[in-house]
């Protein structure tokens, strides 16, 4: 599979006074990106193997056998829009309320762009029950990826990437919430971050998390593609550790530094 990662496609800007020079993530942090490192799926799983949490206790069961293939690091999971993987209603660490920053970060590959296809890749949500907590997905109609993140469990605040993908390439995203200002940002391909105020609370409920999956408009938006490395911190990455894990299109092994 092909990386995205060319200028035109993930300007190099300066963001809070970080350079986004991709020399910075070349062997120098490292070790700070286990700092708050509350779940980490390698996604090297196969058929219906439970999907280790590498860090944390989160381990993640497929509702039937799913496939991997070459990822970004090592195997990835291939999604086929008919499976899931499926955690817990209250995955420990990561059940989060607004009191405390995060950021969830992953790989993503699309065969074919869908045409009118909400898929969803990480999920703490259901809006058809009114159990809106946090979701990452592609979103068909505007062909990005969007976050959302609830207050109620009703309505979202939502930010939406600037990146229109290809599909057939790699691309890296990360999602944070910053539970001091109440800023949630979204960012692909380490494209300067996009801002949108959320406040300091999050909706927390009893509908499982889940990777591959999320509840909305009466579908389940099951994922078609490949997703690999997914991680989700207990703070807000810098712009240092964006780049760190992006490397430029290669990606960074996490699990090396265990």
């Amino acid at each position: 599979m092909s990386n995205i990662g060319n200028g035109s496609e993930w300007p190099f800007t300066e963001f809070d006074g970080q350079d986004r020079n991709p020399t910075v993530g070349q062997g120098v942090l490292h070790e700070p990106l286990l700092v708050d490192l509350l779940s980490y799926w390698r996604l090297e799983e196969t058929t219906t193997a439970t999907r280790v949490d590498t860090t944390g206790s989160n381990d993640l069961t497929p509702d039937a056998s799913i496939s991997n293939e070459a990822g970004v690091i090592g195997n990835g999971q291939n999604f086929d829009g008919s499976r899931r993987l499926t955690g817990s209603a209250t995955p420990a660490g990561i059940d989060f309320d607004g009191s405390q920053s995060f950021t969830i970060t992953g790989w993503f590959h699309i065969d074919t762009i869908p045409a009118a296809t909400n898929w969803s890749l990480i999920s703490k949500h259901n809006a058809d029950t009114s159990k809106r907590g946090y979701l990452v997905f592609w979103r068909s109609s505007t062909e990005r990826l969007q976050f959302n993140v609830s207050a109620n469990g009703s309505t979202n605040t939502t930010v939406n990437s600037t990146i229109a993908l290809t599909s057939g390439s790699n691309a890296f995203f990360m999602a944070t919430y910053d539970s001091s200002s109440g800023d949630m940002t979204l960012s692909v391909n380490t494209e300067t971050r996009v801002v949108a105020n959320h406040g300091t609370t999050i909706f927390t409920h009893d509908y499982p998390f889940s990777i591959g999956h999320g509840q909305f408009n009466g579908l389940p938006n099951l994922f078609d593609g490949l997703l690999d490395e997914i991680a989700i911190w207990g703070r807000k990455l810098s712009v240092a550790e964006e780049v760190e894990l992006y490397n430029s299109g290669a990606g960074f092994d996490l699990n090396s530094l265990l």
